[in-house]
């Protein structure tokens, strides 16, 4: 009864009006099982989205975990999207020191850090951390790996712990390399959305993830829910900022993440 009692409350909530501002507020549900979904029935079709994150063939949301919300410091989001991945996958200190040496590499390649600060940064910073995807760290890491193994690294020779974090790191990764994957084809792509793409207006959102990986799941679900939160302190106001609407997020199976 927990999940029907919560979404009578919600679908109440969609109809609310703030009385100062004249706004309904913006709902987001995350929805591991097919329960949520439910909300088309009390919610207006234009302001109802539902998105797929399990499904390729079924309403699937395009998202790369790698583009930055507009606003987020760059450092601030690579570190805390590496720090949720260890987290999910049990990596140790050593797996985020490897994942944070190709992730930077990858966004000083894409410019990311020469348009940091300049103006109008937020909107240059979000486009250009675009090109930057879970695909293309795969295979840098498992170039870097190559080149270990065959003696060709420009670091130099690299011990045992290095290669054997190195192959950790490329054996969680591995379904970026799989293109028929769903991994590969919903979140490993540079035209995927970014996290203050999906969020919407004042509209009530549902994302399912029924299908995924649990693992991969959990770390997909941390990413979008500290987005939230990133982008909102990134706003003077947050979401009650006057271009923002406030927010409403519910997590299903919440345990789980």
């Amino acid at each position: 009864g927990k999940t029907v009692a919560a979404m009578r409350f919600v679908a109440e909530l969609s109809r609310v009006r703030r009385k100062k501002t004249g706004k309904r507020l913006r709902i987001v549900c995350m929805d591991p099982k097919q329960d949520w979904r439910g909300l088309a029935r009390f919610v207006e079709p234009e302001r109802f989205r539902f998105y797929s994150m399990g499904n390729p063939f079924f309403h699937p949301l395009y998202f790369n975990p790698c583009k930055i919300p507009r606003g987020v410091i760059p450092q601030i989001w690579i570190d805390a999207m590496i720090g949720i991945y260890c987290r999910a996958y049990g990596l140790l200190e050593r797996g985020k020191q490897l994942m944070a040496e190709t992730f930077y590499s990858l966004y000083d390649e894409a410019g990311v850090f020469d348009a940091y600060g300049k103006e109008g940064w937020e909107e240059k910073v979000h486009e250009l951390s675009a090109s930057v995807t879970f695909t293309k760290a795969y295979q840098r890491m498992e170039m870097y790996k190559r080149q270990m193994d065959d003696g060709t690294s420009a670091k130099g020779r690299s011990g045992n712990d290095t290669k054997d974090a190195y192959a950790r790191l490329l054996e969680r990764l591995s379904a970026f390399s799989r293109p028929f994957s769903i991994e590969h084809r919903l979140f490993g792509t540079s035209d995927g959305l970014g996290v203050d793409d999906i969020i919407g207006d004042d509209d009530v959102t549902v994302l399912e993830s029924k299908g995924l990986e649990q693992t991969f799941s959990n770390f997909i679900f941390g990413v979008i829910t500290s987005g939230f939160y990133r982008y909102a302190i990134a706003q003077d106001g947050g979401y009650l900022a006057p271009n923002q609407y406030e927010t409403v997020l519910i997590i299903e199976e919440a345990n789980e993440v």
